[in-house]
């Protein structure tokens, strides 16, 4: 499962305003479909950040970031089209962070309802600005 995820964050070329959106309703959706309540929240408008949390209280967050930078030249086929190789999977965003994140994303809907505190997943859209339009907010808001 972790393969096809990562696959899938992938193919999003997250680098512009309506990919980003489309890759955080996938996210949403995700979450829901694995039984787990998610939002889309945008403390800065057009940069959407989703939201879960397991419980009351404060929270263990699990955040990980699904923008990019711009692909760049010298890609021997498309960076948006993800390959397995010997086992490692190649596109852009796969180190960085995509897989980082379906990992994240399979870590929270497999342990979220079995821990006793709760648990906040994240999912940001900014790391490659600094963390000012998702991270700072989710840090002031939940003390995780």
């Amino acid at each position: 499962m972790l393969i096809e995820l990562t696959k899938k964050l992938i193919s999003f070329k997250t680098y512009n305003d309506n990919e980003l959106h489309e890759c955080a309703l996938f996210i949403k959706d995700y979450l829901e479909n694995q039984g787990f309540k998610a939002e889309i929240k945008e403390y800065v408008k057009g940069y959407p950040v989703v939201i879960s949390l397991s419980g009351k209280g404060k929270p263990l967050m699990l955040n990980g970031h699904f923008d990019v930078v711009p692909p760049g030249e010298g890609w021997s086929s498309d960076p948006f089209v993800p390959k397995v190789v010997d086992d490692k999977i190649y596109g852009r965003g796969a180190t960085d962070m995509k897989a980082g994140l379906a990992v994240l994303m399979e870590t929270y809907v497999s342990m979220a309802d079995k821990l006793d505190y709760p648990l906040l997943f994240t999912a940001v859209p900014d790391e490659e600005t600094g963390g000012k339009r998702g991270s700072k907010f989710l840090a002031e808001e939940f003390s995780p």
